[in-house]
């Protein structure tokens, strides 16, 4: 994170952005480049895409929940990443939550002993899978009449975790082996930050923590943001946080991010701030990162914010019965816009009833994984011969420097114009109007934000992406 001073050129600024690196925590994010998800709740039981909050715990009722099949699932594809949703908008918690009656402990799935978040965890790590979690902010279970969401308290001096009768974690807190927050919060951020806490100290190392701005209600509840990043940078600081300080949210829901997809934004504020929902454009915004966007009088500072493009493999978030894949070509249409991109793919799978991936999800997903491991893994691209594709990186832990760029290849003794772009990244891909033969590829870096610009370039044989435009 760099400040711009207020003496600074437009020259200044953009050497200043130059300078701006990702973390080891978000270089291992982008490097991952496909990430999981799993909407799986209440609402698969109810055919819903938000949930009431009025959903009776024995609503959930799965017949065969397998965890390890869905890990397997995302394994054979590739993913390196998986998100679980631990609570969504309506409330109900797929962990024994101490904080609330309304989880998996109140319903007659095992008995009220059973826990998704720690089989799911669990059956991950197995695959060696990076661990995501999304406790969704908003609560229709604690927005009804009576509860905490959006009643009005006034923010107070909290101990977290807040100590409940019987607590198991008592003496771990008394002799200091569990940290403990002194935080000024309402009733509803007491409860969350509390559900937060034992996700972040119950189940292992975090990689991710997703969290969204999402208010199902017409009320208005005060998220404290700085309180939870708090929390969250002291329990798991090797995690990034999707809406937060780390990662940020492409714009759309449909796995696409932009032509010129930048991460390294500028920022209004003070730079020591926690919550960072303060770009200078929109999220939605078509440029994010230009040199018109840094020169913005506004901008206080810089960061390396990159852009996660989420995505669902059916139509909506959770199962139903109608709910047939994507097709590959949608698929691989996606990849090429987000990961060709410089984004990070998210692409959600919607387990059903049973609890387990359909078929034709699983088998989309295996799909999906062999184009791209037949296409543009590294082992697939080369730098000659009969070329679909055009590959490039940057070396992104020295910063994203390059503006504009022209691809080359000696095409029988001469060299032609294959393609051209602005950003590159971590990676960019380039599909072809029509195969080619080169005997050798070149980038020419025509514009950059610093000397010494480079990046690497291959081509793929693939001549198009499974069928799609």
């Amino acid at each position: 994170m760099i400040p711009i001073d207020p003496g600074d050129t437009a020259d200044d600024v953009v050497a200043k952005a130059a300078q701006v690196t990702p973390t080891p925590a978000q270089l291992a994010w982008q490097r991952t480049e496909l990430s999981g998800f799993v909407h799986f709740g209440p609402n698969t039981f109810t055919g819903r895409e938000w949930g009431t909050g009025a959903e009776v715990p024995d609503d959930f009722a799965p017949t065969a929940l397998d965890t390890r099949q869905w890990a397997a699932a995302f394994a054979a594809a590739g993913f390196g990443r998986v998100i679980g949703v631990a609570k969504h908008h309506e409330g109900f918690c797929l962990f024994p939550s101490r904080y609330t009656e309304h989880s998996v402990a109140a319903s007659r799935w095992h008995d009220g002993s059973g826990d998704v978040v720690r089989g799911f965890v669990d059956a991950m790590r197995e695959r060696d899978i990076a661990v995501g979690l999304y406790l969704s902010p908003a609560d229709l279970f604690e927005a009804q009449p009576g509860r905490r969401y959006a009643n009005g308290s006034e923010p107070r001096s909290v101990t977290v975790p807040t100590l409940v009768p019987g607590d198991d974690r008592a003496d771990a807190v008394a002799d200091g082996s569990l940290p403990t927050f002194e935080l000024d919060l309402d009733d509803y951020n007491a409860c969350f930050v509390n559900q937060l806490y034992e996700l972040l100290t119950e189940y292992g190392p975090v990689e991710e923590v997703w969290l969204d701005g999402a208010n199902p209600t017409d009320r208005e509840q005060p998220y404290a943001w700085e309180a939870w990043f708090e929390v969250i940078s002291t329990l798991q600081p090797d995690a990034v946080v999707f809406n937060g300080r780390s990662v940020r949210w492409v714009g759309n829901e449909s796995g696409v991010a932009r032509e010129s997809e930048w991460s390294v934004l500028p920022f209004v504020g003070d730079p020591a701030t926690t919550r960072m929902r303060n770009e200078v454009a929109d999220e939605e915004a078509a440029d994010l990162g230009s040199r018109a966007r840094l020169a913005d009088p506004r901008a206080t500072f810089l960061d390396w914010y990159p852009a996660e493009c989420d995505a669902s493999i059916v139509d909506g978030w959770f199962w139903t019965e109608d709910k047939r894949p994507l097709a590959l070509d949608e698929l691989t249409s996606m990849y090429l816009a987000s990961v060709g991109r410089n984004g990070v793919l998210l692409l959600n799978v919607a387990p059903d009833i049973r609890g387990l991936i359909p078929a034709d999800q699983v088998a989309r997903l295996r799909e999906l994984g062999d184009w791209v491991r037949t296409t543009y893994d590294d082992e697939a691209l080369v730098d000659h011969g009969r070329i679909g594709a055009i590959v490039l990186r940057e070396a992104i832990e020295l910063g994203q420097l390059i503006e504009a760029f022209e691809v080359d290849g000696l095409v029988e003794g001469s060299w032609q114009r294959l393609a051209t772009g602005t950003t590159i990244g971590h990676k960019r891909i380039l599909v072809l109007d029509a195969p080619v033969v080169v005997d050798s590829l070149r980038v020419r870096v025509t514009a950059a934000r610093a000397e010494g610009a480079t990046a690497e370039v291959a081509g793929s044989t693939a001549h198009d992406n499974a069928g799609g435009e």
